[in-house]
């Protein structure tokens, strides 16, 4: 079977021990639900982690530090597969909706961003997440699941 695969990443963003969730809207629900940053690596010339980055920036306007990577987690459904790069990071700003030319430009419908404790993540049923693979992203690094930054490795030829 050929699978229609793409690359993302999900980042975890950390401040004062909370953790930033946004509400966003997609199509296949008829209200909004909680996500994590996330995004597709298709930028030419730009690393996976400047891709999560750049997706926090675009996101929720705050600048991150990657602290460590949780994991790759993949997800098939029919003839897609999706693979996740999934990041742990930290800021010291506070999250914005950003603008909404900016979310039209970037096909995104964000209406909310705060900041949950580990224990207010814990209790959020995984109907009301945005995707399965987000819940299981956010629980394991709450879990404390990681892996150094230095196992990536970008070369450009």
């Amino acid at each position: 079977m050929n699978y229609d695969t793409k690359i993302k990443v999900a980042v975890i963003i950390y401040k004062n021990n909370k953790i930033l969730l946004i509400k966003e809207k997609i199509k296949k629900f008829s209200d909004p639900k909680w996500n994590i940053i996330r995004g597709s690596y298709d930028k030419e010339g730009e690393s996976i982690i400047e891709t999560a980055i750049r997706e926090a920036f675009e996101e929720s306007k705050v600048s991150i530090k990657l602290t460590n990577c949780i994991g790759i987690f993949t997800q098939r459904s029919n003839n897609k597969l999706r693979i996740y790069y999934a990041f742990n990071a930290e800021t010291a700003d506070d999250p914005i909706v950003p603008e909404e030319e900016t979310q039209k430009q970037n096909d995104e419908f964000i209406s909310e961003v705060g900041w949950f404790s580990k224990e207010e993540i814990l209790n959020i049923s995984p109907e009301k997440m945005i995707d399965p693979i987000i819940y299981d992203i956010l629980h394991a690094s709450i879990e404390g699941k990681s892996y150094p930054l230095e196992n990536f490795y970008d070369k450009k030829i």
